[in-house]
């Protein structure tokens, strides 16, 4: 008796709608690291409780890519918001893809961390992680001068 075992599948009968296979790489190639993302905030101290315009950027690759985003309490290191799973990544005309979003500035912490990661969805293998730091001040905090204190 004699077995014969196919080290490659056979080639797939469907081709797709027009006869050819995507040739567009699924995936990158293992010696490629997966990017990082890039986090953009409003620049100084948040106010607790308002919404903030989070951007999240990559670089215009053919995988598909998501990113991971998180917001941690610095002092207490405990998980504040998260994790948000963002997908919908649209070209930006500068090379880059980027997705927009809303999360709200929790109460009761002083300063919180952004931390994101971006995942290949092919092969699940990460990127370095990156995190962004800002401080976080109270919505009714008063606007005091030096004069005004008696100092």
């Amino acid at each position: 008796q004699e077995i014969v075992v196919d080290d490659e599948p056979p080639p797939s009968k469907f081709r797709g709608r027009w006869g050819t296979q995507p040739d567009t790489p699924l995936a990158l190639p293992d010696e490629e690291p997966v990017p990082t993302p890039q986090i953009e905030l409003p620049k100084g101290e948040l106010v607790a409780g308002q919404s903030v315009s989070i951007i999240v950027k990559l670089p215009d690759l053919t995988p598909r890519i998501y990113v991971k985003l998180w917001l941690h309490d610095r002092q207490t290191r405990s998980l504040l918001d998260g994790p948000h799973w963002l997908m919908n990544f649209l070209p930006n005309g500068s090379g880059e893809l980027e997705v927009r979003t809303q999360l709200t500035v929790p109460f009761g912490c002083f300063e919180i961390q952004f931390e994101a990661i971006a995942i290949e969805m092919a092969t699940q293998r990460e990127s370095h992680k990156i995190i962004v730091d800002r401080m976080v001040i109270p919505p009714d905090l008063p606007t005091l001068s030096l004069d005004e204190l008696d100092v």
